[in-house]
């Protein structure tokens, strides 16, 4: 059986990198993520935080600067590790990384204790592990949260997918209220809700053509190089954004997980 690093990197990896190349986190995205932080609560008296999953470390360089704490880093994939490499070095933030790790979070060890741990999108790579999800909880401080953001089940986002993509049946795929339930059942008491967002379909279609980031995001979501999807899918897929669209704007759904040390 492939881990969930390769399936990760054979999948996935090298697709997510072209999104961020083709477009790289606005300010307005890092400080709204921020301002999402503090409103759940979650910044209050922090003094170090974790990312897992973190990617090109945009958002965690963002907060480590604002707050200037000790962070730490986890992400498998070659490619944007680089980049978070490179951009570190760029913000001078080295003496605030307390942890780096470039692998899966089921070879991450420290010695460290966090405030707060976070996953984006990145939880659905481990899937129902209650061993990894029982090694997270015990990486927080006596009053830390674990806060995991995927995305539910019949969003825009799946619907697409499953309309169009065809998913490897070996990768463990999970869906934020799917998960939410397999935690309540394995005793993991937390904060589950869901919240609706927006999105200007202009960054994936300008006038009724596909924008490289687009093409990059489809790929990604679909696993599937955009050069092999066919001019007929790509027309389907096109009207597809523009039955969901309602003056410019897509409306996806977002499901957040906050667990607390010790809440079991």
């Amino acid at each position: 059986m492939p881990t969930n690093k390769m399936l990760w990197e054979t999948i996935y990896g090298s697709r997510f990198k072209n999104i961020l190349m083709q477009k790289p986190l606005l300010e307005k995205n890092l400080i709204d993520f921020v301002d999402s932080l503090r409103s759940l609560g979650l910044l209050k008296k922090i003094t170090s935080f974790l990312s897992i999953g973190a990617g090109a470390g945009e958002r965690e360089l963002f907060l480590a600067h604002k707050l200037q704490i000790p962070f730490g880093y986890i992400d498998p994939t070659v490619e944007l590790t680089k980049i978070f490499s490179q951009k570190l070095r760029e913000a001078k933030l080295e003496l605030l990384l307390q942890d780096e790790h470039f692998g899966p979070f089921e070879t991450f060890k420290t010695q460290h204790r966090y405030d707060l741990i976070f996953a984006l999108h990145s939880w659905y790579y481990i899937g129902a592990n209650e061993r990894a999800l029982r090694n997270v909880l015990s990486l927080l401080t006596e009053k830390g949260h674990l806060y995991i953001v995927m995305i539910p089940s019949n969003t825009f986002t799946v619907t697409l997918s499953k309309q169009f993509g065809s998913h490897a049946s070996d990768v463990n795929f999970l869906f934020s209220n799917g998960f939410s339930v397999w935690a309540k059942k394995k005793g993991y008491n937390h904060k589950y809700q869901e919240k609706e967002v927006e999105f200007n379909i202009q960054a994936f279609l300008e006038k009724k053509k596909f924008t490289s980031y687009g093409k990059a995001w489809i790929a990604y979501m679909l696993r599937q190089d955009w050069n092999t999807i066919s001019v007929q899918k790509r027309k389907q897929i096109k009207d597809f954004f523009l039955d969901y669209q309602k003056n410019g704007m897509t409306r996806e759904t977002i499901g957040s997980l906050i667990f607390c040390k010790g809440r079991r």
